[in-house]
């Protein structure tokens, strides 16, 4: 199933926290074409059994099977695919499995475009524009598949940087006690999630930003305007399912938004002000997420 009210927030943050692992967490998330299931064996194959079929039932029939027995070899290497994504907020089953598939039938068409700014009771004018505005991301984006759960699988992010991110939010949650907290992902199930206490954005439990132990990317909301800045820029992109109509809402906010890894420190600096940005956003609180980065972890700085 796709998110629902759980238990989240500061029941779970010990949970999580003991279960941290000091070594790598990330772990090399595939994604196959099912051409390459398909050597010349098993065109011989289906050429034979085209042949025979057509002989003993027809040449339609014969046709009609073939394309569906393509069509489960399709299933079954979709499947494959969304299993090795991991988990996320939908089961790793063939139940989630099926409603995801459906849910790519209304999944947004162009991630990179900005949302519509709605009504929201913030104020017209993001916060990170307000500020200095972010350079642009190095290099092309990373290719990003999924849609629960929604996974980055190239340009890996650094651990070192993860374990920084992951260290401040923690430390920021320490330090205000009364405005924020950590725990369990209330979207995701599992990985880290910062959490506002008193949410103007009251969906979600108050879930501000997670943080995902597979990629290293991140997800969060943003306002509008913050997130046609970091789309410019190159920072992220839109979830596939951040969009409404009316009072039909998707599981997700129409504002979330997939902030890529961070691959050094130089860019973990540019996500912390994001993240800030997502604090301001959905709690209304003006706060500095600060870290530093292990230099003797893979990826940190020389």
């Amino acid at each position: 199933m796709l998110p629902t009210h759980a238990d989240a927030g500061d029941g779970d943050a010990g949970s999580y926290q003991a279960a941290q692992v000091s070594g790598r967490l990330s772990k090399e998330i595939k994604q196959t074409l099912l051409i390459s299931y398909l050597d010349a064996k098993a065109w011989m194959a289906i050429a034979a059994f085209l042949t025979l079929s057509a002989r003993l039932l027809g040449l339609r029939a014969a046709v009609a099977a073939v394309l569906m027995g393509m069509f489960v070899l399709h299933v079954v290497n979709d499947y494959r695919n969304y299993l090795n994504l991991g988990p996320g907020g939908t089961p790793s089953t063939f139940g989630g499995y099926l409603t995801i598939a459906l849910l790519h039938l209304v999944a947004l068409r162009d991630p990179l475009t900005g949302p519509k700014n709605g009504q929201d009771p913030m104020p017209q004018e993001g916060l990170l524009l307000r500020r200095d505005p972010l350079p642009c991301r190095a290099g092309p984006r990373p290719r990003v598949v999924g849609i629960a759960p929604q996974r980055q699988i190239d340009q890996n992010g650094s651990e070192a940087c993860f374990q920084a991110l992951s260290r401040a939010l923690r430390d920021l949650a320490d330090a205000n006690p009364d405005k924020l907290s950590v725990g369990r992902s209330f979207i995701e199930k599992h990985g880290l999630a910062l959490f506002g206490r008193h949410p103007l954005q009251t969906r979600w439990q108050g879930e501000i930003a997670h943080i995902h132990d597979s990629d290293y990317a991140m997800h969060m909301a943003l306002h509008p305007q913050d997130i046609e800045h970091i789309l410019e820029k190159r920072w992220g992109q839109r979830h596939p399912l951040a969009w409404e109509w009316g009072s039909w809402k998707m599981p997700v906010s129409s504002r979330a938004v997939m902030i890529y890894a961070s691959r050094d420190e130089h860019e973990l600096q540019v996500v912390a002000k994001i993240v800030e940005a997502a604090i301001w956003y959905t709690t209304g609180q003006d706060v500095e997420l600060s870290f530093y980065v292990n230099s003797t972890q893979p990826g940190g700085s020389s």
